[in-house]
């Protein structure tokens, strides 16, 4: 956490010499506690990070520069502060970067997927993705091509990148054993697309196949709050 800080704060300098915001905007302390998320590029040259009031920068890990910046806040005044972040980043595998650099993602709480870009900078792109839920963390499989979704609807997602409709939602409680409650990490298994798990506030972590419909196994009596589980 210590060292979290200590990055913002020597980010914040850079930030505030950007004019992506008006000139009375600046970065408090107190703002700086509140970074929601954050995730580093596969080759720790960028870092992203979110707000709990809605906003995200992509920042260059060693020169602090800001090299992409959005206020959801402002892109979306109907819906409050409170209600609209993101709260997990997946950036795009190298190999399948293919808009001239860098992509990234990020799952938020209206049910969609924002996009940002090295070509596009502070234009992000948003997908409606499934509205009726509120995105706790998301993942890309190795190849670039499927994406997992999860977060306040016991259901996961599978959206494949080569479709343009609505993600496939091939798992749900009501029909399958799924889970109980919001779901806070989905993961794929490292270099799958096929494999991936499961962790929610109903204490269980969930491995899946999507091949079938029933878990392959489950740990139980696992206190789940956050995009916290991990495999190597």
């Amino acid at each position: 956490m210590e060292q979290l800080k200590l990055f913002l704060k020597q980010a914040k300098v850079k930030i505030e010499e950007t004019e992506i915001f008006t000139p009375t905007y600046t970065h408090s302390m107190t703002e700086i506690e509140q970074a929601f998320a954050s995730k580093i590029s596969p080759d720790g040259s960028l870092v992203a990070f979110s707000y709990v009031n809605g906003k995200v920068f992509v920042v260059n890990n060693l020169t602090r520069e800001v090299v992409a910046a959005s206020d959801l806040k402002s892109e979306n005044p109907g819906i409050s502060k409170e209600t609209l972040l993101i709260t997990s980043f997946c950036w795009m595998p190298g190999d399948n970067a293919d808009h001239g650099g860098w992509v990234l993602y990020g799952a938020a709480t209206d049910g969609t997927v924002r996009e940002w870009t090295a070509l596009l900078g502070n234009k992000g792109l948003k997908h409606d993705m499934n509205l009726d839920n509120s995105y706790q963390s998301m993942d890309i499989s190795r190849s670039g091509y499927k994406t997992c979704l999860a977060g306040v609807l016991p259901v996961i997602e599978i959206w494949d990148k080569s479709k343009t409709d609505s993600p496939e939602q091939v798992f749900n409680f009501e029909d399958n054993d799924c889970h109980a409650q919001r779901i806070h990490t989905v993961r794929f298994y490292p270099g799958s697309q096929v494999n991936f798990y499961s962790g929610s506030w109903d204490q269980t972590v969930k491995f899946w196949s999507a091949k079938q419909k029933l878990p392959i196994n489950q740990i139980s009596g696992v206190q789940i709050c956050g995009d916290c589980v991990d495999m190597d």
